[in-house]
């Protein structure tokens, strides 16, 4: 008589993929430049990173290598390995990195595991192995009202004035503003406030309101109409007429930080004061302010209302406290 109980059926065996032909003699620090240069051009199936996302995967990526180099004295693709990746993730921790920088530095070392899997650098098993860290990122920080009306009162030159109204008037991330090109602006006409054409993270296009202070910094750098002109042309442009830099726009900030006395902040800054400001105004304008901010989740924007929250909350805990008070029997 046969059981009535069956035996699961034993799994395949899946043979390891082999590694690719000189991967053995292939050195860690030259792997980490060949997936920098891919990430920095970017392909048809995978875009290019930001160049500010790419200088951090490269000095994580720097730091780990160095690191793997110094522990064991080689230089080799074969000791990149899962164990070793939480080994130094452990190291930093203990060194006090903040989460923050843990998080960048994990996400480099899993982007550079599955890249090294596609070149059959490493066994595709090493990738779920590899250390993860979640950023707390906790509430965004905008610029105190104080300290946003000294920033925005400072007397600057034409561009730096026209960024510093992207940034606040727009709410535009860095990469956006210096990505905007002259076609991008459409100038006011009559009834219409003239717009800009932003095209965020996956290249996804929404449409800004100009606010007149913006067009009011644009305008000088608009081209007359009587005048041909390239409308590729970046509205931030170097001397050499190419675009302006991240690190550019973070310079900025830090300079009329120093100018306004006020604590030094980021471009990303000045896009949370943008977006806590409207939402103050228009508390019930959710959903069009995650527009305007190019969110893929209204659930992103929300935060933005417990910023909002804890200030009408700090307004009223600033009330006078005067002294105790009895209930007269």
């Amino acid at each position: 008589m046969r059981s009535a109980v069956q035996r699961a059926p034993t799994p395949p065996i899946i043979p390891p993929t082999p590694l690719a032909r000189g991967a053995k003699d292939m050195r860690l620090s030259t792997a980490r430049d060949e997936f920098i240069t891919y990430r920095r051009l970017g392909t048809k199936t995978q875009k290019a990173l930001a160049p500010l996302t790419l200088r951090r995967y490269y000095w994580a990526l720097v730091g780990f290598c160095d690191w793997i180099k110094v522990s064991t004295g080689k230089d080799s693709v074969l000791l990149f390995t899962a164990e070793r990746a939480h080994d130094y993730i452990t190291h930093r921790s203990s060194n006090g990195t903040e989460m923050s920088t843990l998080a960048v530095d994990c996400s480099a070392i899993s982007e550079f595991g599955k890249w090294g899997v596609r070149r059959r650098l490493w066994p595709a098993e090493l990738v779920p192995e590899l250390p993860r860290a979640q950023a707390d990122k906790g509430l965004p920080r905008p610029l105190p009202p104080e300290h946003r009306d000294r920033v925005m009162s400072l007397a600057l030159n034409v561009k730096d004035h026209a960024a510093r109204a992207l940034l606040y008037y727009a709410g535009l991330r860095e990469s956006e503003a210096i990505s905007l090109l002259l076609q991008h602006v459409t100038p006011p006409h009559g009834d219409n406030a003239g717009a800009l054409s932003i095209f965020g993270k996956g290249r996804k296009q929404r449409v800004i309101p100009m606010h007149p202070a913006l067009w009011q910094a644009l305008e000088p750098l608009m081209p007359s109409r009587l005048s041909p002109v390239n409308l590729d042309t970046p509205v931030l442009t170097k001397p050499n007429g190419g675009h302006w830099s991240a690190r550019m726009v973070l310079d900025r900030c830090q300079a009329w930080a120093e100018a306004a006395g006020v604590t030094r902040f980021t471009p990303h800054q000045l896009r949370h004061t943008f977006a806590t400001d409207t939402l103050e105004e228009h508390p019930e304008k959710l959903l069009h302010l995650s527009e305007l901010m190019g969110h893929e989740s209204v659930a992103t924007t929300q935060i933005y209302a417990k910023v909002v929250n804890k200030q009408k909350a700090a307004m009223v805990f600033s009330l006078p406290t005067f002294g105790p008070t009895g209930v007269k029997s």
